[in-house]
């Protein structure tokens, strides 16, 4: 075994033919290979290469892929000083992470702080900041997904957006997606616009700018995007139920039936069309329902178990009595409340008559909690 110390927080074994990192003597990860060959032959010179990241993405990966097939073009133990080689020139630049992979750079820095060195745990959200203001897209990705944006304050995450790139939609498209997941929704809002500014076509932009006018109350701009959004591509999704729900508040019916008649004549409908069968002011009209038994005749029994999952369980004689109460009733109303129906309970059901009209106190409140529900997401 030889080792290599480069601190007291951070060193290197290289045991039976592999390299290993250490953090405070415990095993970190294994080494996987010496990054790259770069090739003496090519040149890039209308290219600046800001970091290793951009190396790897644009010079030869030939070690790489030799070393996937198991081809072996250095020994173990010169690829073992290589990287010790790498990781000291890391640690006497400050752990700069333009220096590393981010992939390994930034999980390391974590370690590293967790154990108490001084100097990452100074640096570490000046490498975050410094890595998400370099606009190199693949770095910003990564960096929200393995969600290392959680270490900066919100005040600290403006700054670094007025950095950054506002030209590049792709960009702007994840930082948004990034401050709307951690619910900072001023801050996505000021993104998501500064987007549909630059592309009014862009539809995740509009759609979260849907969602984020909803959870203020403002129906209006709320309703203007999401039909923005249909314009642009008629999907069936779950915004659509809150349209429709917003258009019912306004006294709109009609708009909800012509929405609904026309994703109908797509074959758009889906598991979010029976979440409307939760209004009242909707199974209530017969021409809802003819919409519903439209839906079901055109059915096969397959298809109505992926919609229903527990029709699958039901002897062919209930099922079939169940789809005639389902096209020629409101009893779809159980089903929109994910209420699962044994057939055994579903005959008792049936002899009590509930299947005439279905509202009762319990059944309003789970409509208002749904209610409440659609317009908190």
């Amino acid at each position: 075994m030889k080792e290599y110390v480069i601190n007291e927080y951070l060193s290197l074994k290289f045991v039976e033919g592999v390299s290993y990192i250490f953090v405070k003597d415990i095993l970190f990860r294994a080494c996987k290979f010496l990054l790259m060959n770069v090739p003496i032959n090519e040149s890039y010179p209308n290219e600046i290469i800001n970091s290793i990241d951009e190396a790897a993405d644009k010079l030869d990966r030939s070690l790489e892929v030799l070393s996937d097939q198991g081809i072996q073009i250095i020994s173990p133990e010169t690829e073992f000083w290589g990287h010790c080689s790498n990781l000291q020139a890391w640690y006497e630049h400050g752990y700069d992470s333009c220096l590393l992979h981010s992939n390994l750079s930034f999980p390391l820095l974590k370690e590293l702080c967790k154990v108490g060195d001084p100097q990452a745990n100074r640096v570490f959200k000046e490498e975050i900041a410094k890595r998400l203001s370099s606009n190199y897209i693949p770095v910003v990705h990564y960096l929200l997904l393995e969600n290392y944006l959680d270490f900066l304050t919100k005040e600290e995450l403006m700054t670094v957006f007025a950095d950054l790139n506002h030209q590049d939609e792709e960009l702007l498209n994840y930082i948004g997606t990034y401050f709307y997941k951690a619910n900072h929704y001023e801050e996505a809002f000021k993104v998501y616009t500064n987007i549909y500014k630059k592309n009014n076509a862009n539809r995740e932009a509009i759609l979260s700018l849907g969602n984020i006018y909803l959870s203020r109350k403002d129906n209006h701009n709320a309703v203007k995007m999401y039909e923005k959004a249909l314009e642009i591509e008629f999907t069936f999704e779950f915004f659509v139920v809150k349209l429709c729900l917003m258009y019912l508040e306004q006294g709109e019916k009609e708009k909800v039936l012509q929405l609904l008649t026309y994703a109908l004549k797509k074959d758009l409908y889906n598991r979010y069309f029976w979440d409307l069968c939760l209004c009242d002011e909707l199974i209530e009209d017969h021409r809802f329902l003819n919409l519903i038994s439209q839906y079901l005749q055109n059915l096969s029994k397959e298809s109505i178990s992926e919609i229903f999952p527990e029709f699958k369980y039901i002897p062919e004689k209930v099922y079939s009595f169940i789809l005639n109460e389902l096209r020629n009733s409101k009893l779809c109303v159980f089903l929109g409340k994910d209420i699962i129906i044994a057939s055994n309970d579903f005959l008792d059901l049936s002899r009590m008559k509930i299947r005439n009209r279905i509202c009762t106190d319990n059944f309003a409140q789970a409509f208002d909690f749904r209610k409440e529900q659609f317009k908190n997401t």
